[in-house]
C-alpha cells in the first residue's frame, strides 16, 4: 500500500499527557511503515478525552506533524457531531438483524419508529421489516433511515 494519506490518531487523558504522547511517539515509530503505526494507534490504543489526528504520506512528514502535537502547535477544540446518511444507504430489512440480536437496539428502534405513528401510509416499523422494495420510496426511506440511525446512535 502506498501513495495514499495515511491518519495517525493519538489521545490521552489531559492535553499535556497528549502532547508527551506524541512526543513519544516521534522517535518509536522510527523505522516503521506509516499504514502500520496508523492502523496501530487505531485499533490497539484506548481512546481518552483528549485526541489529536495527523495525516501524511510519508513517516518523516507524520512525524514532524506530531512534533507539532507535542509543541502545542495545531490543536483546536472540537465538538463531537454526529452524520446520518441520506438516501441510497437503506437496505430492505435494515436494523432487524441488530433488533433480533440486541434488545437495546430492538427497543430504541421501536420508540422511533412509534413517533412516526400517522405521519406515514403505513407504519414505518411493518415498512422497515418488509422485503418488498417498498422502504425505496423516499417517504419510507427518510423516515427510515432515520429511525435506524436515531436508534443506532
Amino acid at each position: 500500500v502506498g501513495g495514499g494519506v495515511v491518519p495517525w490518531v493519538v489521545s490521552a487523558g489531559s492535553a499535556v499527557a497528549l502532547g508527551a504522547q506524541a512526543g513519544r511517539l516521534v522517535s518509536a515509530v522510527e523505522g516503521l511503515h506509516p499504514v502500520d503505526v496508523g492502523w496501530s494507534l487505531a485499533t490497539g490504543r484506548a481512546v481518552l478525552g483528549h485526541r489529536a489526528v495527523v495525516w501524511g504520506r510519508e513517516a518523516g512528514e507524520l512525524r514532524e506533524r506530531l512534533a507539532s502535537v507535542e509543541s502545542g502547535g495545531g490543536l483546536v477544540e472540537g465538538r463531537l457531531a454526529v452524520l446520518f446518511t441520506g438516501q441510497g444507504s437503506q437496505r430492505a430489512r435494515m436494523g432487524a438483524e441488530l433488533a433480533a440480536e440486541f434488545p437495546v437496539f430492538a427497543s430504541a428502534l421501536e420508540e422511533v419508529c412509534a413517533a412516526f405513528e400517522g405521519l406515514l401510509p403505513q407504519p414505518l416499523a411493518e415498512v422497515l421489516a418488509d422485503g418488498s422494495g417498498v422502504l425505496d420510496r423516499t417517504v419510507f426511506t427518510q423516515a427510515g433511515l432515520f429511525a435506524v440511525e436515531v436508534a443506532l446512535y
